[in-house]
């Protein structure tokens, strides 16, 4: 119920706020977090593997969406730069 929760909340980023939910889910609830990972993957994870791979994401997701958000405003700069120079270069008509 809880991630059905968390993912109608309205953030910038929600897939950090999944990560997180998700690392501090692994160390709350040990095993029910076990068991998910047995019967979905049929695999058993130990918990610091778990932890470690959800920081990544984490920081992966902030690096990512920083570099995203970099490209975005250079794009604004240019386009503004080329509308005023666009301005600057054009003869002024007047009838």
């Amino acid at each position: 119920m809880l991630p059905f929760v968390l993912e109608t909340i309205p953030v910038k980023n929600p897939s950090k706020v999944i990560s997180i939910f998700r690392w501090v889910l692994c160390f709350v609830a040990k095993k029910g977090t076990e068991t998910e990972l047995k019967r979905r993957l049929h695999v058993v994870f130990p918990r610091w593997s778990l932890a470690t791979i959800y920081v990544m994401l984490v920081f992966l997701t902030a690096y990512v969406s920083a570099a995203m958000e970099q490209l975005f405003l250079f794009h604004l700069v240019l386009i503004r730069k080329y509308s005023v120079l666009n301005r600057i270069s054009r003869p002024s008509r007047k009838i």
